[in-house]
């Protein structure tokens, strides 16, 4: 098993998608990380559990608390680690998704625990995530409403967005006690700002190891924002250097922030909150994985202009030649579309694709998205 650790030790075993588990990790520097496998309201999600990270840096660090309903799962990972909940000193929230944070409001009231979050996290908790990304900037919002309409409020709606019985209702009743900027050195940690997959999202930088959130995965490949418009309300409630939405949202956002964790260099090891270990076998990767994420979008964009170039001038096209195993009635529809249009509105937005006002799509002959996705995964293309 290739990894960078002086030591992997499984202090208990979990399921074969490391339901359960429990693992403490040795840095090459000494530090002892403790990776617990939080599982997921539904057992059988195939994301497999929330990793939960316990570690020593200025006090007890935990990133991230796993979903709601899921708090006994989180304090027995921590005391089958040697430790007890009320240890804990803060928990750092990567990004706003309830399989992340759900947990957490509970446990920081239980033991008197910090919140530490992105101002994005602290200024929007009373809003409904999935309606601030409803609100789409592109005419393509026509398509993606009438998807909505035909299909009603079925569960693939909100799909990205959980909502067990209970969350949102402790969201709006969080207190941060920490709103982040991004850039922040806390004793050896730095915290990273990189959205694109949530406007919001964190990454914890800790001697040769980024926690990476849902930013950076093995096996998979994180879900893009679509680009928005904030409503007035929302923008009052931000804080004037994030009323730019487009610095928030969208897939180019999202390759910027992968740009940012990428310069970190290779010999980084990345700590995600999934897949770290599934199909009984760990997923150690480093900032390596970056240039895969990258490669993988830049095939879906050419596969898109292909499309459109080809003839199929709508979402729907360009939805079913990237996910050709999803219909309209799959429960994650939903995702499918949402993805076709972040990489649709990069090809917009480079010059590569015109879109009308009934949402048709036209190429223009460009190939401009190359230079933003990079010169690595453009030669790959060209092979």
């Amino acid at each position: 098993m290739p990894h960078a650790y002086e030591d992997v030790l499984v202090v208990r075993d979990g399921d074969a998608r490391g339901n359960r588990m429990v693992v403490r990790l040795t840095t090459s520097s000494g530090r002892r990380i403790v990776a617990i496998g939080v599982p997921q309201p539904d057992i059988e999600d195939r994301l497999g559990p929330t990793w939960a990270y316990l570690f020593e840096c200025e006090g007890v660090n935990l990133v991230d608390a796993g979903a709601h309903g899921t708090l006994d799962d989180l304090n027995d990972g921590i005391e089958t680690a040697g430790y007890s909940p009320s240890d804990v000193d803060r928990v750092i929230i990567t990004h706003g998704h309830s399989d992340h944070d759900g947990a957490a409001f509970r446990f920081v009231r239980d033991n008197d625990a910090e919140l530490w979050a992105h101002d994005v996290y602290a200024r929007t908790l009373t809003f409904d995530d999935s309606r601030i990304q409803r609100n789409l900037k592109t005419p393509l919002a026509a398509q993606m409403n009438a998807h909505r309409s035909r299909n009603g409020r079925s569960r693939d709606s909100d799909s990205f967005w959980r909502t067990e019985p209970g969350y949102r209702e402790a969201k709006k009743g969080a207190d941060v006690h920490r709103r982040v900027q991004g850039g922040e050195l806390v004793g050896d940690m730095r915290l990273m700002h990189t959205p694109g997959h949530s406007p919001d999202e964190l990454c914890v930088v800790l001697d040769n190891v980024v926690f990476t959130g849902d930013h950076v995965l093995p096996e998979i490949t994180p879900h893009p924002t679509c680009r928005v418009r904030f409503t007035e309300e929302v923008e009052r409630a931000l804080s004037p250097e994030y009323t730019d939405a487009d610095a928030l949202y969208g897939l180019e956002t999202y390759i910027q922030s992968l740009r940012l964790v990428e310069e970190l260099g290779r010999e980084v090891q990345v700590l995600p909150a999934h897949r770290l270990f599934n199909k009984g076998r760990f997923n150690f990767t480093d900032v390596g994985r970056i240039g895969e994420i990258i490669e993988h979008h830049a095939e879906r964009l050419e596969l898109a202009l292909d499309v459109v170039d080809g003839g199929g001038g709508t979402l729907t096209d360009v939805t079913r030649a990237l996910f050709p195993r999803q219909t309209p009635e799959s429960p994650v529809y939903h995702l499918a579309l949402t993805e076709a249009v972040a990489h649709v509105e990069l090809l917009h937005e480079s010059g590569d694709l015109e879109i009308a006002g009934d949402g048709g799509l036209r190429a223009t002959g460009s190939r401009n998205h190359l230079r933003i996705v990079g010169e690595s995964a453009a030669a790959k293309l060209a092979k």
